[in-house]
């Protein structure tokens, strides 16, 4: 998978994935939050992505 948004490939790791799937998150919905997402950094190196919804906010951390 690559972000066009940061320029880079994405690792989604085993425990990325069970809980994708335990919030029942596909990879098309993945794309999109990577793609479209709120962003807040908690340092220069690592941030989160979210995207807020009237069910639950979706939020996902990435490491730089």
């Amino acid at each position: 998978m690559y972000s066009n948004r940061f320029k880079r490939n994405v690792h989604v790791t085993r425990h990325a994935r069970e809980r994708m799937q335990q919030r029942e998150i596909d990879e098309a919905q993945l794309c999109e939050l990577l793609e479209t997402g709120e962003t807040r950094y908690k340092d220069q190196a690592r941030l989160w992505i979210a995207k807020r919804s009237l069910s639950a906010p979706t939020i996902l951390s990435v490491l730089q």
